[in-house]
């Protein structure tokens, strides 16, 4: 299960997305947000769904 990868939303306190992405480390990719993105600070959830596999991620990922 070394492959598994994640597909993440960022909400803002009213609900609305903020940012959608993919990665593999989700730790790794929240921290980079919070240090480099402008709008992290408007952040009130992050939401997260597993998926096997990179391509399963991003064809989801497309979808929302």
């Amino acid at each position: 299960m070394d492959n598994i990868h994640y597909v993440y939303r960022h909400l803002g306190s009213d609900g609305k997305i903020l940012y959608i992405g993919c990665t593999k480390n989700l730790e790794r990719r929240t921290e980079w947000h919070r240090s480099r993105s402008k709008w992290f600070g408007k952040v009130k959830k992050i939401t997260k769904r597993a998926f096997p596999n990179r391509m399963s991620a991003l064809k989801h990922e497309c979808k929302l």
